[in-house]
């Protein structure tokens, strides 16, 4: 047995919580359902589901203390040979590992303990209240719980936050298979588009307007890609739209429509530094970002959607959410951190970004939500596509193999979440004068097979060869079916899986052996 105790709803209850509010703390040792300090209050609030999973659901509120944190402890010893697996805030950078005990390590959202016959998980269940990471020493266990607004305290004016629902998992099944069923779990009610997702995403265009021509092409390439499929391709256009006349968005969302596309549109929706909305709708802090706690800010965004629907688009993608609403203020910082908040400080850091996300929705009509740069548990149920990779912001000879393997890293341990929290997007494959066909054809042919969304983005100075758009229309027509499981069957040792599985079939994949700077 790879854990000491085995956990029982009656063990959930925590040894001790810490709460942490403006001006001080206080540290509750003796731990009940309820629990009051001044004029906070707790509630632990137990729950086991029909099929016996237990939860325990944490309440907070006060009248007047902005609350900052509340960190739970557990007292469990854990076992020396246990490895642990857990997410990112975000998107991956390439350090998603199964590694042994490290108690300085941080565990977004959810945590997997792996023993030689069991996979214990531990997470918090989507569209929180709050941004939870985990941490496990040899000694317990503990689950640190932001409810900030912004960089201050969250003024709750007696309102009850439903902080977190925690659940406590056994499984006597291999870790993916645990991992996917545990997800599942967290996320009970995921959206999905009525087909799978592929196509092209358009490099950005250049200020001075939209580059039709390029564009028209670009669309013919991937019509003639996929001339034979039912299942249309999508074409995502990225632009500075903020300077577009609404004629020319309109036309190439029905020219792309004429030839078989299907037209998809990014929209960057809080940022706005050329002033073109009230500048009370700003954030103070950060003025070229719109401040999205106001009721004004959520009426242009959903008016931004919907106008997006009436052009044509039927694919939004929604990009730099999280940067623009939070500036990274749920990360470690780098420097003496900035002292801010929102116009609105009744709402946690967390509440904002989903009440942003369910704001995206309620105005989307039939269109597909596809998201970049966002929290993956809160924003679970809310999207039918999710970025989970970060690619490197420089231009170096080793940015497209340090991509690929971000890519990679991230569609193996994050694959559990694949029709699970939503449909996964890797990151588009992007061929290049540097990077062309050769470098990417191993990783487009894994994506064609793992049921996740498949997009490549095109550059006017590397054409296709005839192999490579042979080959590229076979991975389309895969990716178009969407009807194939792969499984990392490596990724307990390798942080770059080349030994995958597809339906039950062996892919080994070689990647090709790669420099990297000294």
């Amino acid at each position: 047995m790879s854990l000491h105790a085995q956990f029982l709803p009656q063990d959930l209850l925590p040894s001790q919580i810490w709460v942490e509010y403006e001006g001080g703390g206080h540290l509750f040792t003796k731990i009940g359902t309820q629990m009051t300090h001044k004029d906070i209050a707790l509630e632990l609030l137990f729950h086991q589901n029909p099929e016996g999973v237990p939860s325990l659901k944490l309440l907070a509120t006060a009248e007047k203390k902005a609350l900052k944190a509340i960190r739970c402890q557990w007292k469990h010893p854990m076992a020396s040979h246990l490895l642990f697996l857990g997410d990112e805030w975000c998107e991956g950078e390439g350090g998603f590992q199964w590694r042994t005990m490290d108690p300085c390590r941080l565990f977004p959202w959810y945590v997997l303990l792996k023993g030689n016959e069991e996979t214990v998980a531990l997470g918090v269940a989507a569209q929180g209240g709050a941004f939870a990471s985990w941490n496990v020493t040899p000694r317990g266990i503990s689950l640190h719980l932001d409810v900030r607004n912004a960089s201050g305290g969250v003024d709750l004016s007696g309102r009850v936050l439903e902080v977190a629902t925690l659940f406590f998992c056994r499984y006597e099944r291999p870790p993916m298979a645990a991992a996917r069923r545990f997800c599942a779990l967290l996320s009970p009610e995921p959206i999905f588009a009525n087909l799978p997702v592929y196509g092209i995403i358009s490099r950005p265009q250049e200020e001075d307007g939209l580059q039709e021509k390029l564009l028209l092409e670009e669309c013919d390439t991937l019509a003639l890609a996929c001339n034979s499929l039912t299942n249309r391709p999508f074409q995502i256009l990225s632009l500075p739209w903020e300077s577009l006349e609404e004629d020319g968005v309109r036309r190439f969302a029905e020219a792309a429509g004429r030839r078989g596309v299907r037209p998809g549109l990014t929209r960057r929706l809080l940022w706005d530094p050329q002033g073109r909305l009230p500048q009370e709708w700003h954030q103070k802090a950060f003025p070229q970002c719109l401040d999205p706690t106001l009721p004004e800010v959520q009426e242009e965004i959903q008016r931004q959607v919907r106008q997006s629907a009436d052009w044509g688009y039927e694919l939004l993608r929604h990009i730099s959410a999280t940067t623009d609403a939070l500036h990274g203020v749920f990360q470690p910082p780098t420097c003496t951190p900035m002292t801010w908040q929102f116009a609105r400080r009744d709402k946690t850091n967390a509440e904002v970004i989903v009440d942003l996300c369910r704001a995206i929705r309620h105005s989307m009509g039939d269109m597909i939500l596809y998201g970049e740069d966002l929290p993956s548990s809160l924003v679970a149920g809310l999207l039918h596509l999710c970025r989970i990779s970060r690619d490197l912001q420089e231009d170096s000879p080793f940015a497209g193999s340090l991509n690929l393997h971000r890519r990679i890293n991230a569609l193996a341990f994050r694959l559990c979440q694949n029709t699970t929290f939503y449909t996964l997007d890797p990151g588009p494959l992007e061929f290049s004068p540097r990077q062309g066909w050769n470098e990417w054809q191993n990783a487009a042919h894994l994506y064609a097979h793992s049921s996740t969304a498949f997009f490549v983005s095109l550059h006017q100075d590397c054409p296709l060869s005839a192999k490579a758009f042979r080959e590229l229309s076979q991975c389309f027509a895969g990716a178009s079916m969407g009807n194939a499981q792969a499984i990392p069957a490596d990724w307990l040792e390798n942080t770059f899986p080349e030994q995958w599985i597809v339906n039950g079939t062996p892919l080994p994949l070689r990647w090709q052996d790669w420099p990297l700077p000294r």
